[in-house]
């Protein structure tokens, strides 16, 4: 497992201006598909993004599905309960590897994100430490131009 400082630059150009209810196919920069979905500002937009991501990668083995599901849920629990509107959840799949970016515009960027082993008494703080032991590679990278952040993980598929 590997923090990276960032990512290429295409996974996380600005969010839009407004949500969006519809998701949109958007080629970056590189010529790569990225799937798209405005998320809502609510603490259902952790399903919204789990229903989105599972329809999107359909198929795939549950090897991959199940750890995605629950990563996607981690991160958009976070933007949501931490962050500022909008969120935004993109992703891809291919090259051997499932790749989401969740964003948000909240000005706060976590700087040494705590992955410890969390007290089994607390009620929360296992999401980042979840996203550590199950991603191939992880990041937080400051929105260009801000405010927000880009919260990523990438899955292997060994495809």
């Amino acid at each position: 497992m590997t923090l990276r400082s960032s990512r290429p630059a295409d996974c996380h150009e600005a969010a839009p201006a407004a949500v969006r209810s519809d998701q949109v196919d958007k080629v970056s920069t590189s010529g790569q598909h990225w799937r798209e979905i405005a998320l809502p500002d609510s603490l259902g937009a952790p399903a919204v993004a789990r229903r989105w991501l599972l329809d999107e990668i359909a198929g795939a083995p549950d090897e991959l599905a199940e750890p995605a599901a629950l990563l996607v849920s981690e991160l958009v629990t976070n933007a949501v309960r931490h962050g500022e509107p909008v969120t935004t959840a993109r992703m891809r799949h291919a090259a051997g590897a499932l790749e989401v970016v969740v964003t948000d515009r909240g000005p706060i960027i976590p700087t040494a994100p705590d992955t410890r082993r969390p007290d089994p008494h607390q009620l929360g703080g296992r999401g980042l430490f979840m996203v550590a032991k199950l991603a191939s590679e992880w990041g937080i990278d400051p929105l260009e131009p801000g405010p927000g952040k880009a919260v990523w993980f990438r899955l292997d598929t060994g495809r």
